[in-house]
């Protein structure tokens, strides 16, 4: 049986948490853990096979749900399938593994977690498609995915995907307070 999401604590009769955690992760890399613990020494541990969040007892229900709410979000962009067309073939991948859209000047580059493909279908068409938190139109020319979001300037954004590579678009001088906005939120859903 494969789990989608998890809740250890640290400290259980004859296990630790941590190395379950692990074990769990290396199983399923797109599982969520939850780390429920009144002990903050294991945080640093806990973030080495990323823990999607780290809980402090007494848990305050609020935040667990807020919590739960954006593990069950981010399961679903997992599992909800895109269509890349391009002028050779049809990719799918989940939306999760999209990067970032980039416009040069008439074509179209989606560039995922594995690769970078130009798609048949324009800007204003990955603009309805995306139309998630997660995702957010800083620049007429680029769509991006705010959880590879590294850094941001006035100007310009860095993103970063697990594997190190690093991508660069820009912010429009009068769409930057509702990029900041959009991204405050979805840190918000993230915490």
């Amino acid at each position: 049986m494969r789990a989608d999401i998890a809740f250890l604590d640290v400290e259980m009769p004859g296990r630790n948490g941590i190395n379950i955690g692990a074990l769990l992760r290396e199983k399923n890399p797109k599982i969520k853990i939850f780390i429920v613990t009144s002990y903050l020494d294991y945080l640093d541990d806990a973030m080495e096979f990323h823990v999607f969040r780290y809980l402090s007892k007494p848990i305050d229900k609020a935040r667990l749900f807020r919590n739960f709410k954006e593990a069950l979000y981010q399961i679903s962009m997992e599992a909800e399938k895109i269509s890349i067309e391009t002028k050779e073939e049809t990719i799918i991948c989940s939306s999760d593994e999209i990067v970032m859209i980039e416009k040069e000047d008439r074509r179209v580059i989606v560039h995922t977690l594995s690769r970078s493909l130009e798609s048949v279908e324009n800007a204003k068409y990955w603009d309805r498609l995306l139309k998630y938190r997660s995702f957010n139109r800083p620049h007429r020319s680029y769509i991006i995915n705010l959880k590879y979001l590294q850094s941001y300037t006035h100007e310009s954004i860095v993103l970063k995907t697990p594997d190190g590579r690093i991508w660069e678009a820009y912010i429009a001088r009068r769409k930057y307070q509702e990029f900041k906005d959009a991204h405050l939120l979805f840190l918000e859903a993230m915490s």
